[in-house]
């Protein structure tokens, strides 16, 4: 499932909210702007579920970063894995992974 960010690039609009709308995809947030985030693929949450950008894992980010960091409009698109994840992630995801691409 690719989500592609071109009219979301024109609006006022987070990325966590561009998840939500995807099919198969909810995104639970324990605050307001800036809280922390639970990604649920398909009813798999927690660490069965990576999030990546540009393939590299998140958590190397700090525990600051969040994807509602990334501007829409420095977003080419985001890749949705459901179940199966890609072997250029590798990583063990066993329910899915989602991978964001920057231009």
């Amino acid at each position: 499932n690719v989500i592609e960010t071109k009219e979301a690039a024109i609006q006022s609009i987070q990325v966590n909210e561009l998840l939500d709308q995807s099919a198969g995809v909810r995104v639970r947030q324990s605050g307001g702007l800036g809280s922390h985030a639970h990604y649920n693929l398909n009813g798999m949450t927690g660490n069965s579920v990576k999030v990546f950008i540009d393939g590299v894992p998140i958590r190397n980010f700090g525990p600051s970063f969040s994807l509602n960091s990334i501007p829409p409009s420095l977003i080419k698109r985001i890749e949705v894995y459901k179940g199966v994840v890609p072997p250029h992630l590798s990583d063990d995801a066993m329910g899915g992974a989602i991978n964001v691409v920057l231009k």
